[in-house]
């Protein structure tokens, strides 16, 4: 029965069409593990609320986002070569943990505040920033109560870090 099917889809040519359906339509359907789930932005995504066991990724694009941005409980914000803009006056939180570990994942990324010196990330609580060969430029980023940022081959820019309280890098 299946090895018909795909003859048929060759035959007709309908494989590119195929795979563009499952692109579009499976991929942001199927669960990764235990209910985590992939959402990807192609366009200006605007204002984000990431909760639950949530996982945002933006791979390979240049995003702009001109409002806020919540990590919560155990939401992941996932960034991997791509190229973030945060307009002034906005920031990324990651907060509220909720027996979860909120967290921004960047591999090979790029984070720009648009304003010199802004405050740009904040975590707090049990929050994480995990970054491996990403460049942070512009960004103020605080680091509050047990919250933990590990920095791996990353470089900061006219960027800078304030630990507070029981926090580490």
């Amino acid at each position: 029965m299946i090895k018909v099917f795909v003859i048929k889809v060759m035959e007709k040519q309908l494989f590119p069409k195929l795979c563009l359906f499952i692109i579009i339509i499976l991929v942001p359907l199927i669960s990764i593990s235990e209910g985590f789930f992939v959402k990807v932005v192609s366009a200006d995504p605007g204002a984000l609320v990431i909760s639950g066991n949530e996982v945002y990724s933006l791979i390979n694009g240049s995003f702009v986002f001109d409002k806020e941005i919540y990590v919560e409980e155990n939401g992941t914000l996932y960034i991997e070569n791509s190229n973030i803009t945060i307009k002034t006056g906005y920031k990324i939180y990651l907060q509220n943990p909720a027996n979860g570990f909120p967290k921004l994942i960047a591999k090979n990324a790029i984070i720009t505040s648009e304003r010199r010196g802004a405050e740009v990330i904040l975590l707090a609580d049990n929050s994480s920033i995990y970054s491996v060969y990403s460049k942070f430029d512009n960004c103020r980023i605080e680091v509050q109560d047990d919250a933990h940022l590990e920095l791996v081959a990353s470089d900061f820019k006219s960027s800078y870090v304030y630990l507070r309280g029981e926090s580490s890098v």
